[in-house]
């Protein structure tokens, strides 16, 4: 596994990948709007979890955002390094997947007997809990690693 610096070093020397990144966060944060468009179920488990999966979208877009700007000489947050954000990121991701994949499970369950086709949503979420956990491992893992960069300043 290459460190946090090394992943950032790769993507940044690209400028297509930086415009890549803002399409990208524009993905997210324009999905995470349609979500709320279809309205607020807070009032059961699933829906208070897409609820947070939404905010984590937007979460994630922007800092994607601040990334891809970031990769194209616009330091809107000085203070903040590129391989931060990267990290941040990657744990917002991974937050999606893991939430995404909860609020399925707990609605598909709840309505199986409707369509057997619902095993198939319950399946995917599955996988999206699973792919969640596996990326939220690795941000942890670039999190705590020594490299110099990510170590909270003094």
């Amino acid at each position: 596994m290459g460190t946090a610096k090394e992943i950032v070093g790769f993507i940044s020397k690209e400028k297509w990948l930086a415009y890549f990144l803002l399409f990208w966060a524009g993905s997210f944060i324009v999905w995470a709007i349609y979500g709320f468009t279809w309205g607020i179920d807070g009032g059961s488990a699933s829906g208070i979890l897409d609820i947070l999966v939404r905010l984590i979208d937007l979460a994630a877009g922007g800092v994607l955002a601040l990334l891809g700007l970031k990769f194209l000489g616009k330091n809107l947050i000085p203070s903040i390094s590129g391989e931060r954000l990267f990290v941040y990121f990657v744990l917002l991701w991974a937050a999606t997947f893991v939430f995404g994949g909860l609020s399925g499970i707990i609605y598909y369950l709840g309505h199986m007997t409707e369509y057997w086709q619902y095993a198939i949503s319950i399946i995917s979420s599955l996988f999206d809990l699973a792919a969640g956990a596996v990326l939220a491992l690795f941000g942890m893992q670039l999190l705590g690693s020594k490299d110099p960069v990510l170590q909270p300043s003094q």
